[in-house]
């Protein structure tokens, strides 16, 4: 399976985004930006935006390596800035708009979202087994429509 970018490319550009327009995010929120951008690139462009797998988390929809680069913020925002020339001109600008679609919505709307009934994220969740990966087939299915 492969992707466009890789999905540390698409994170610094998110975080490095949000600080720009005076709206950094947490780690949390990168998360939940990160699947949404995935889904709605996918939409859009039939195609995947980075290969890597989401994970079920308590936390919610998680990438276990930018998860754990950015936990030392813990509920914070990041407030860093990196270099973004790797990524076309047009995806900046689908990214930019799906990150502004979704950064009206409250911390806790945004957490909600892909942890609710019938998501991909409830399908695979179990408390007991702590983290399961949501595979892409199910993304796809779920969220895709």
């Amino acid at each position: 399976m492969k992707g466009k970018y890789i999905v540390e490319q698409i994170a610094k550009f998110v975080i490095t985004y949000s600080y720009n327009e005076n709206k950094p995010i947490s780690n949390l929120e990168l998360q939940i930006y990160l699947y949404y951008l995935w889904i709605e690139y996918y939409k859009e462009f039939g195609e995947y935006l980075f290969p890597d797998n989401f994970w079920a988390w308590w936390q919610g929809v998680v990438i276990p390596n930018i998860y754990y680069q950015f936990c030392i913020y813990g509920s914070n925002p990041i407030l860093k800035c990196f270099d973004i020339n790797e990524i076309d001109e047009d995806d900046k600008w689908f990214i930019k708009s799906i990150i502004k679609k979704y950064n009206k919505l409250s911390l806790y709307e945004l957490f909600k979202l892909p942890c609710r009934d019938g998501s991909a994220w409830e399908k695979v969740f179990y408390p007991q087994e702590k983290k399961q990966i949501i595979p892409f087939i199910l993304i796809k299915e779920k969220e895709c429509r």
